[in-house]
């Protein structure tokens, strides 16, 4: 019984023994702690102004792609999460025929191609091979000329059937004010539409009945345009007049415009230039391919044709198709086989390896932004990684969020590593000024006395109150400061 007290009693004194060494290196560290965060040695470096703000991520390409016009869709070729190149048909109102001659087409001039390239490589010497890139370039001038006039002429038609459209009173003794028309006259037919007004149960009291280039019937709005017909056009009738009863008429083109024969003398010229150029560049073309060797000259003719038969295919498929503009994923199809379409976005296209940062600025910082500012920005999904770039744009529009103005600024990134995704958050750090390469000390070193400003310097065991002149002030918990010398130890004031 003895022995066992005596064994309990080491342990116990061995315990007190320990608690009181662990104390003393806890006292220590505390100690050593309290020092070193009560005193500083000024050094050189960085003192910044930052501004912090939410930031995201935004495609630099995204395209909402719709139909030109309305129709009945035929095909939809692309599923969400598919790649698609760069002039890819993505849905189509045309017949799946068409789209077929369209592949066939695209196929018979990747073959074309591909043996004049060979054609060119067995020439028998380098100036045969600058004979066949002759032929190319004369067969492509031809292409671009018919391309860029056809683009002319679509758009000088365009303002032809669509400039200054109005409706005329069909009744002499009309007093009620004509309705507004509004829009682009996308289809091609001439002629003249007829709006029966009766009165109905709308809103407004009145709907209306079209004949004439298109059959439909709508109701009359007066605080908004309404449909007129599906071309493109719209109408709108006034508030202060009654329409119960009326009838007019809208000419496409509207031949009474003042605009009208200055718009037909264009499209006109631009039907005459396109076939002076076509034929110019035929000859070109023509001269070129005499000058090849005949092997040459064939396989050029079979691309120039291969080209022609898919530029005229593609044209039949303009009006009627969803193309890509760009290579991408597709992200949204909103449309199935057999719906009838609008031109509302259908189907969306997003380009890859292109994203930028937004950050939206509030009013009290906008005026500190500037153009070529650095930012670093950490990401929610990837926070153990920073992501530097620099601020490009900063919009003049500001939108209202919770009842504050806020500025969309775009941060351009120094690089796009794989995870980068559309819509991913970040916090964002723009300087707005820096100070590189200057003494400076921690602001909380800094006290205010007699309106000046001072820190407590040691030296030989003994500190005294300087006087600092300070440089400039930063959010980053320093400031750079003049008069002080790099190595001098500072304390913090009592």
């Amino acid at each position: 019984m003895r022995l066992l007290l005596q064994v309990k009693s080491w342990y116990i004194a061995g315990g007190i023994v320990l608690g009181v060494i662990l104390l003393s290196v806890l006292i220590g560290g505390i100690n050593k702690y309290n020092e070193q965060q009560a005193s500083y040695i000024i050094d050189k470096g960085e003192v910044s102004e930052t501004i912090g703000v939410a930031g995201f991520v935004e495609a630099k390409n995204t395209a909402r792609l719709g139909f030109p016009a309305t129709g009945i869709v035929r095909e939809v070729y692309v599923d969400e999460g598919q790649m698609v190149a760069a002039g890819e048909v993505l849905a189509t109102m045309a017949s799946g025929r068409l789209v077929a001659q369209r592949n066939s087409a695209l196929a018979t001039l990747r073959s074309a191609e591909l043996e004049l390239v060979q054609a060119t490589r067995n020439a028998e010497d380098t100036e045969q091979a600058v004979y066949g890139v002759q032929v190319q370039n004369a067969g492509a001038t031809v292409e671009q000329t018919i391309r860029e006039y056809d683009e002319k002429l679509a758009n000088a038609k365009l303002t032809l059937l669509s400039s200054n459209l109005e409706a005329r009173s069909l009744n002499s003794n009309e007093v009620a004010a004509p309705p507004t028309i509004t829009g682009a006259y996308t289809c091609d037919s001439e002629g003249v539409y007829y709006i029966d007004v009766y009165q109905s149960s709308a809103p407004s009291g009145f709907s209306y009945r079209v004949s004439g280039l298109e059959n439909d019937t709508g109701t009359g709005f007066t605080n908004q345009p309404g449909y007129l017909g599906d071309c493109g056009l719209s109408i709108q009738f006034s508030d202060s007049s009654q329409y119960n009863g009326s009838r007019w008429e809208v000419s496409i083109p509207n031949k009474n415009s003042s605009t009208y024969t200055t718009n037909q003398n264009a499209y006109d010229l631009l039907v005459q230039q396109k076939t002076n150029a076509v034929e110019s560049a035929e000859n070109s073309f023509s001269l070129t391919t005499t000058e090849a060797t005949a092997t040459e000259r064939t396989k050029a003719a079979a691309v120039a044709k291969a080209r022609a038969e898919l530029a005229a295919i593609d044209a039949e498929l303009a009006d009627r198709s969803v193309v890509a503009p760009f290579a991408g994923i597709v992200t949204d199809v909103d449309i199935v086989i057999g719906e009838t379409a609008t031109t509302e976005p259908i189907i969306t296209v997003l380009a890859e390896d292109a994203f930028e940062l937004k950050a939206r600025i509030p009013e009290i910082d906008i005026t500190k932004l500037t153009i070529g500012q650095k930012a670093k920005a950490v990401f929610d999904a990837k926070s153990k990684e920073t992501l530097e770039g620099v601020v490009t744009y900063v919009s003049p529009l500001a939108e209202l969020i919770d009842g504050v103005a806020y500025f969309q600024a775009t941060i351009t990134l120094a690089e796009s590593p794989d995870w980068l995704r559309s819509g991913l958050n970040a916090d964002v750090d723009i300087t707005i000024s820096a100070e590189k390469d200057v003494t400076r000390v921690p602001a909380r070193y800094i006290y205010t006395k007699d309106g000046g400003s001072f820190v407590d310097i040691e030296e030989n065991g003994k500190t005294k109150s300087v006087s600092v002149d300070i440089n400039f002030e930063g959010n980053d918990g320093y400031v750079a400061v003049l008069n002080l010398e790099p190595g001098a130890k500072i304390v913090a004031p009592e």
